[in-house]
């Protein structure tokens, strides 16, 4: 917020908005988004996009009378893509035919409880999946459903090795809580 004295007083056109965006509210929207995300690579992330969509505006003719409405707006609809993508990560892992091999590994047991009457496993694991922090879940997904082994997984996260495996039995013990609480 200390930028507000510099910010724009008059309307902003179209090819001017990325640039007005960069200069005067910069600070501001990584501000607005690490409220939504938490995460400081996911805030310069969707900053980033944020910033590609601004670039892409190539209209003199339209006008913005609040900038950095506009440029909420535009962030709004990066962390909705953001969302929908991870949810669509998450139903990948849950229906890819690695699914026995998430069980066996979250489990960890020789339980012969079943998880649940009500809904069948798939569905547990979709639920419990969906409750696991983008960290845990992000290193889950690297290793169970792409594969990749713990050095590939931490270059790709940009966390050492050691953080990964700590990150992927954090989230084994999360799911086999979620998917058996009796066995806690």
């Amino acid at each position: 917020m200390g930028e507000a004295a510099n910010k724009p007083k008059t309307p902003v056109h179209g090819r001017g908005l990325a640039f007005v965006a960069a200069n005067h509210y910069s600070s501001d929207l990584r501000a607005y988004l690490s409220r939504r995300l938490g995460n400081p690579h996911d805030v310069e992330d969707v900053a980033q996009s944020v910033f590609l969509k601004l670039v892409r505006i190539n209209n003199d003719n339209l006008v913005v009378e609040k900038p950095f409405g506009f440029v909420r707006t535009i962030a709004n609809r990066a962390l909705a893509e953001l969302s929908a993508l991870r949810a669509r990560d998450r139903a990948h892992l849950v229906s890819s035919s690695r699914i026995e091999h998430i069980v066996e590994s979250a489990v960890a047991t020789d339980s012969d409880e079943d998880p649940g009457e009500d809904l069948d496993v798939h569905q547990q694991i979709e639920t419990a999946m969906a409750k696991l922090s983008p960290t845990l879940s992000a290193a889950l997904i690297l290793v169970a459903r792409d594969g990749l082994s713990y050095a590939e997984a931490a270059q790709r996260l940009d966390i050492s090795e050691h953080a990964v495996k700590k990150n992927l039995q954090r989230a084994r013990a999360q799911l086999r809580r979620r998917l058996f609480p009796g066995n806690g």
